[in-house]
């Protein structure tokens, strides 16, 4: 058969899983399913360290009192989505406003207008191509937990467990860069403004804690990863209009604002060059800063999905008097923030043009696995997440006496399988269809594209040296 149409079947007959040296994991609906049913088991939602604020009750409840979630709001979805499709959104809202209630309390007032952006971009032409991001997010988390693994203490409890065979052990080389890794000094500094004892900022914690704190960031960012997608299409219609009213306020001003205020906050450490020549920048670095973020205003989903989470976080936390918050928490809330920012700010470090040129736009924005390994995984786990993806398709019904349009919601990638050669260090993203259409328009259009901008070992966006993976290779097969 055309290699750009090899079946599910080919590929599992092949010396992918013949050689002893691969080892695979399968990701899918029904994987995904098992993975938040299945409480008490290592790759279930973390939960040691939330609540990562603490809520001030006063400001909570003023709030709650303008906007409320009920099942009413719900009912008129129902009215417009097939059985099976509402069925899996409302799994997602469900999941994720369950764990929010301890991780993001404040998710409750943005879930509205977060459904409400959805069932917009699936069914407006504002969005050339709209995929799910309700049941994404949570299906992110959970790919973020596979690339994550085992600790070594799970490990070590669970020897002949065959489900461990697929372990990349980013949990563990992360928590080691965290504790000590030089080019992750910028996070222990914060650490230290945190006002974290001193030990554990100067290096001397457990690496159990250090994990701890991996997972609980990683399945914060992944959970919220795109909720800045209702802000960033209220901007592009602002961003249309600003030269048509006076009354709205202009990009430069605003990207000036936000820069200004959250300047010393970690979100905005990666801008910022991770703050190591901060004393010694030139006087004209400002200018570069300030237009990063209004880049990152017009184009990108992902900085209004961490300002905005920061936002909400902050208007109902307790401060200044909270001597119970625990700065390990309120770590984890400011890191996930920035794996939020950083996940979606591969167009503003590298392009590539129609005549195949590459250009790179702010170099120092690479994310490196050895300087921002929360961001690392959140982007490959983003990337990877592509099946059961809902989206809509529209046919128009011709006829003499009827001209109706039909809307039909379904996904295009049925599953995923990681395989890792544990002898070349090689990763390959294979990604099922059952359409041969979609796997030879990703072979030969789409997936060459998004392997060289983000997974090439000398210049994509990801940078993997740390991480034990030599390259990452995507490919799509036949779903047989």
């Amino acid at each position: 058969m055309n290699k750009e149409i090899q079946s599910s079947s080919e590929i599992n007959g092949t010396e992918h899983d013949k050689n002893e040296d691969i080892v695979s994991e399968i990701l899918s609906e029904n994987s995904f399913n098992m993975f938040i049913k299945h409480q008490g088991r290592p790759l279930t939602t973390p939960q040691h360290l939330s609540p990562f604020i603490n809520v001030d009750r006063q400001k909570y409840f003023d709030w709650e009192q303008k906007n409320s979630f009920n099942r009413a709001f719900m009912d008129d979805f129902k009215k417009r989505m097939d059985s099976a499709s509402f069925a899996k959104m409302r799994g997602g809202i469900s999941h994720t406003m369950l764990t929010a209630q301890r991780s993001f309390p404040a998710y409750k007032f943005l879930v509205k207008e977060f459904i409400n952006d959805e069932w917009t971009s699936a069914v407006s032409p504002h969005k050339a191509f709209h995929r799910d991001h309700i049941v994404h997010q949570p299906m992110t988390a959970y790919v973020a937990m596979v690339l994550l693994g085992k600790s070594n203490i799970d490990s070590s409890k669970n020897t002949t467990d065959q489900s461990s065979s697929f372990n990349l052990n980013l949990l563990g080389k992360a928590a080691t860069l965290l504790r000590e890794g030089p080019d992750c000094q910028y996070l222990r500094d914060y650490m230290k403004e945190l006002r974290f004892p001193k030990l554990v900022y100067n290096g001397q914690f457990s690496q159990y804690l250090a994990e701890m704190c991996i997972k609980e960031s990683t399945y914060l960012a992944a959970l919220f990863h795109d909720i800045g997608y209702p802000y960033q299409f209220v901007g592009k219609i602002q961003n249309n209009l600003r030269e048509h009213s006076q009354a709205l306020v202009s990009l430069d001003a605003l990207a000036k604002s936000i820069g200004s205020i959250y300047k010393n906050r970690l979100v905005f450490h990666p801008l910022d060059g991770y703050r190591t020549h901060s004393r010694s920048a030139p006087s004209t670095w400002d200018e570069k800063y300030f237009k990063i973020i209004k880049e990152g205003l017009r184009s990108t989903h992902g900085m209004h999905s961490a300002l905005n989470f920061l936002f909400l976080n902050d208007k109902i936390r307790k401060f200044p008097d909270d001597p119970e918050q625990s700065p390990l928490s309120r770590f984890c809330i400011e890191w996930a923030a920035k794996a939020i920012l950083m996940h979606d700010m591969c167009g503003l470090y590298i392009s590539k043009s129609k005549n195949k040129e590459i250009t790179f736009k702010h170099k120092h924005l690479r994310v490196r696995f050895r300087t921002s390994p929360l961001s690392y995984i959140l982007v490959l786990a983003d990337s990877i997440q592509n099946f059961g993806r809902t989206n809509a398709k529209f046919t128009k019904k011709v006829s003499t006496e009827d001209s109706s349009i039909r809307i039909e919601y379904g996904s295009k990638c049925s599953k995923v399988k990681l395989l890792f050669n544990k002898k070349n260090k090689e990763l390959t993203i294979v990604s099922y269809y059952p359409s041969v259409r979609d796997v030879i328009e990703n072979n030969q259009q789409f997936m060459p594209e998004q392997e060289q901008l983000l997974f090439h070992p000398d210049f994509g966006y990801l940078d993997s040296a740390g991480t034990g993976i030599s390259r990452i290779r995507l490919r799509a097969a036949l779903d047989t």
